[in-house]
């Protein structure tokens, strides 16, 4: 009887969560009822976040749930502030109580004060966090960029950036490009002998896998090969990888060498397969291979016959009514979503929807990546809620999809991998995309 008066109680706040206002109908101390309060006051932000924020302040004074259970609700709370002012929750953020503030949280204010024009905020911010977090690549870089911008560079500074530019990674990247230095490729070929490639092919569990494949089914190979290199040391790992490539299953050797902690054999993790398919589609659009490739690397790792649960297909993962919709304003032979699976035809498709893509948003390959992954309509959208110009790491940093924020930096990253890999140097950020422009306050300013 409990249990089911709390779960009729937990459907009315579903129906009306303004019941959650109500602090007297739940019990100090019941679980489940701090659970439905949580639950309730999300849904209540998206409608009155006003209303959320002065009803989770009561429970919050009251204490009358665990700080925990509470605290569930509070990123949804800053999210519907920020939708009308990103100072006011990021204000709102830095006031509680520590034990309301998850990471999450933590990360969220940054953000926010990123958002923002000056330094001291984010400074704020980057203080609310938890060691363990603050010490990450991300927040390093960021507490670099607070102090090299609010008090003119310094020792500390200086310092951050050059561990952080020591390290291939996006924020490494962009922390060589603060001190005018080389990436750290930190590229190292691991070679297999021939005897260690039969022992790994002789394994029991990998022959099953490669029966398996053979015979098309995929599933059973790769639980069969991932149980298989799971009992593998470190070197059976490599190995394994070597022999994965070697066979084209290129998405099991990445995962192979990562788990195997082999994260410098850059020709095994980022290979350039379909050469003439990329090299003629970069040709036709006037793309650099090095983008086309990080695009089709981030989304399928180069797997041309890989659908996604929303129904992406191929190299390039492009859904069918977009690879329609391009075939038709471009004049590209498609017949339908199998022709996805050739990778000559998905490439070409591919790249063509990111050149109308860079056309779309001034060559801005930022940009140009956001909305293959996101929608273009989506970054129009928050392009309109920017300053008249901010810093591309900025706009990066404070995309609103965690997706979406993870995939930009991957690409920008990647296209830098496969350049040195193609004897190239090329920089993470283009000096036209330093700057991100908001094309409509810009027409308004000169209006103005």
């Amino acid at each position: 009887a409990p249990a089911r008066a709390d779960a009729e109680l937990f459907l009315r706040v579903a129906d009306e969560p303004a019941l959650v206002r109500q602090t007297e109908r739940f019990a100090a101390g019941n679980p489940r009822h701090g659970a439905i309060v949580a639950f309730g006051l999300s849904r209540l932000a998206a409608r009155d976040a006003g209303a959320a924020r002065l009803a989770f302040e009561q429970y919050a004074r009251n204490a009358q749930f665990d700080a925990s259970a509470l605290a569930r609700a509070a990123p949804r709370i800053a999210s519907a502030l920020a939708a009308g002012s990103p100072q006011t929750a990021m204000r709102w953020i830095m006031g509680l109580d520590a034990r309301l503030r998850a990471d999450q949280l933590g990360e969220q204010a940054v953000r926010l004060a990123l958002r923002g024009e000056g330094w001291d905020d984010v400074l704020s911010a980057l203080d609310l966090l938890a060691p363990p977090l603050a010490a990450s690549e991300r927040w390093q870089y960021w507490a670099a960029r607070g102090r090299d911008a609010a008090f003119g560079g310094g020792d500390a500074a200086g310092a951050a950036f050059a561990q952080l530019g020591a390290t291939r990674s996006y924020y490494g990247f962009l922390a060589a490009d603060r001190l005018g230095r080389d990436y750290a490729m930190q590229h190292q070929p691991q070679p297999v002998s021939e005897e260690q490639l039969r022992a790994v092919a002789d394994d029991p569990g990998v022959r099953r896998a490669r029966e398996f494949q053979l015979l098309g089914e995929t599933l059973a190979s790769r639980r069969e090969w991932l149980h298989a290199t799971g009992r593998m040391d470190a070197s059976g790992r490599l190995a394994a990888a070597h022999l994965a490539s070697r066979w084209g299953w290129h998405q099991l050797a990445i995962g192979t060498l990562i788990d195997a902690g082999e994260r410098n054999a850059l020709e095994l993790r980022f290979p350039a397969l379909y050469a003439q398919d990329f090299a003629r589609a970069a040709r036709q659009q006037g793309l650099e291979q090095n983008w086309l490739y990080a695009i089709a690397r981030q989304e399928s790792a180069l797997n041309a016959s890989v659908k996604s649960p929303a129904g992406a297909l191929g190299l390039m993962q492009l859904m069918p009514a977009t690879a329609e919709l391009t075939a038709r304003k471009t004049g590209i032979a498609y017949r339908g979503s199998r022709d996805l699976l050739d990778p000559a035809t998905n490439v070409a498709l591919g790249s063509r929807y990111m050149r109308m893509l860079l056309d779309q948003f001034q060559q801005n390959r930022i940009l140009a990546a956001a909305a293959y992954n996101a929608g273009p309509a989506r970054v129009k959208q928050w392009l309109q809620a920017l300053p008249a110009t901010v810093e591309h790491d900025r706009f990066v940093e404070t995309i609103p999809f965690p997706e979406t924020r993870q995939y930009v930096q991957n690409v920008l990253s990647f296209a830098v991998i496969y350049a040195y890999l193609e004897g190239r140097q090329v920089p993470v950020v283009q000096p036209a995309e330093r700057l991100i422009q908001n094309p409509w306050r810009l027409q308004a300013d000169r209006a103005g």
